[in-house]
């Protein structure tokens, strides 16, 4: 997988644009109007990429931001929307935006983006709502994701809320539910010692 390419714009279009590296090698990029409206042929710069693979194809999409080439890779993990489609949906406003709107529910943003219906709409949110990297792009920052599935789980296990409450405040921010129980748990297993 390549993750980013660095190098001069030699082509700019509507719908990509090519870059060339020091080694010599031009790589075709498909992006957003938006990025590209941002671009500028001639410059040298940094293109964070996504490779799609297709029966008969390979193609580059590319983002500015690492934010953005997140929010990608959520959305083309719903079935039935493609890279092109991503690409759609990415041009209808920032990512902060976009992910706000799948936070909140509102399918009737996301089905702005062309060729997108209110159906494909509805399927992102239900599939994204609760995805880490949607909640964290829509606040700005990394959040904390839900610690009362944390809460429930432990408590399930017998241990009382004033105990749970003491470890998971200090458990660090932005890991996984999974990993914060499995943290947790060491740390309730080191005080009964």
């Amino acid at each position: 997988m390549i993750y980013a390419i660095t190098g001069e714009v030699i082509q700019k279009t509507d719908k990509y644009l090519a870059i060339t590296t020091t080694s010599g090698v031009s790589y075709k990029i498909f992006c957003s109007a938006k990025m590209l409206a941002n671009i500028t042929a001639g410059i040298t710069t940094t293109v964070y990429t996504y490779m799609s693979v297709g029966e008969d194809k390979l193609d580059l999409f590319g983002f500015l931001i690492p934010s953005d080439l997140e929010l990608f890779e959520q959305l083309v993990s719903v079935s039935g929307v493609g890279p092109k489609s991503a690409l759609s949906i990415l041009d209808i406003a920032e990512t902060k935006s976009i992910a706000a709107a799948i936070v909140a529910g509102r399918a009737d943003i996301i089905s702005q983006a062309s060729g997108i219906g209110s159906k494909t709409a509805q399927k992102i949110i239900v599939e994204l709502k609760s995805k880490a990297i949607v909640i964290e792009a829509a606040s700005g920052g990394v959040v904390e994701t839900d610690t009362r599935e944390v809460y429930e789980a432990l408590e399930s296990l017998g241990y009382q809320r004033n105990q749970i409450r003491s470890i998971v405040d200090d458990i660090e921010k932005g890991l996984s539910v999974e990993e914060k129980i499995k943290r947790a748990l060491k740390a309730l297993g080191k005080q009964k010692k």
